[in-house]
């Protein structure tokens, strides 16, 4: 037999009305709790997009005078890439913190706008903030090696390897940071100076540059005189041939669509009468020789036969 499946009975509906009744009857600070409740749940979780709708219909009850909510906000937006949209909304708010200073520098950063990006960052009220003092140098380090300073992107790196934790992923990253704006350091260093140092110039200013160039580029085509030098003579005209004797002229009214050209629909015509020539010859030749033949009259067989039998016993008489 078929195994029993537990089924819970349907609520009445006398149930979802009190349910119904009770989610009305909420006060605005009891929605307000659940929803700080749901917030903090979603942020733990991982689920920002969620958190973000929750924070919107936060500031939406409380305003945009908690700053908690404004710096929340703002920190999922980055977090979900969206800097432009962070850049507009921080743009909006009438007393700017110093985390969301220090966001709007890393959203210009992430945009490729590093000339504002420096310049943010060298905010005095990012500067004079002892909690944000890792987080600026990290930052600013990154924006020096992109705009090609890596000599003070190395000395803040250095900086934050001094209290970096060994077993923590940030020290991963900024040993890896270190070492290319030491490679960098490196190259412009010693490498670019040899290379330069290498090269004599009186060599190169004595011998023609093109003849350098295809001696160490012989797959390279040279450049021929005829290639470049243009003829003052007349192009010359080709003679038109002249038609053949032999060959039909061509219809003078090839470019008419076939249903307004005359030569068609006579060839049409023609073609219709012949066939109907043709089948009616068919018919002729199909009664000629033919011979009308009458069929005798039905005999029945049964009426035969006793005929006959009576003529036997006629004749034995």
């Amino acid at each position: 037999m078929a195994p029993k499946i537990n089924r819970k009975p349907q609520p009445k509906r006398s149930n979802l009305k009190s349910k119904l009744a009770t989610r009305r009857s909420k006060t605005p600070e009891q929605i307000l709790q659940a929803r700080r409740a749901r917030l903090f749940q979603q942020l733990d979780k991982g689920f920002h997009q969620n958190a973000l709708k929750t924070c919107n219909q936060l500031l939406d009850q409380q305003g945009t005078d908690n700053d908690i909510l404004v710096d929340t906000k703002a920190k999922l937006l980055t977090i979900l890439e969206r800097y432009q949209e962070t850049l507009e909304f921080i743009s909006k708010q009438k007393v700017e913190s110093e985390a969301l200073k220090l966001l709007e520098c890393y959203c210009l950063y992430k945009l490729g706008q590093l000339e504002k990006a420096d310049k943010a960052i060298s905010n005095p009220v990012i500067v004079a903030q002892e909690d944000l003092s890792r987080a600026r140098l990290a930052l600013e380090s990154q924006i020096f090696f992109k705009l090609g300073r890596p000599q003070e992107a190395k000395a803040h790196l250095e900086e934050l390897l001094i209290d970096s934790d060994p077993n923590h992923p940030e020290h991963l990253d900024l040993t890896a940071n270190l070492s290319a704006c030491q490679a960098r350091i490196d190259f412009a260093d010693h490498h670019i100076p040899n290379q330069i140092g290498s090269i004599n110039i009186d060599v190169l200013e004595s011998v023609p540059i093109t003849s350098t160039f295809f001696n160490s580029h012989p797959n390279f085509p040279s450049s021929s005189g005829s290639r470049h030098s243009r003829s003052t003579q007349s192009a010359k005209v080709k003679p038109v041939k002249p038609l053949d004797p032999t060959r039909p002229p061509p219809d003078p009214e090839r470019w008419l669509p076939l249903r307004q050209r005359e030569n068609v629909n006579n060839k049409f015509g023609k073609r219709s009468n012949s066939s109907k020539n043709k089948k009616a010859k068919q018919q002729k030749l199909a009664t000629q020789g033919s011979v009308s033949t009458v069929l005798p009259p039905s005999v029945d067989q049964s009426s035969q036969k006793t005929k006959q039998n009576q003529r036997k016993k006629k004749n034995k008489k």
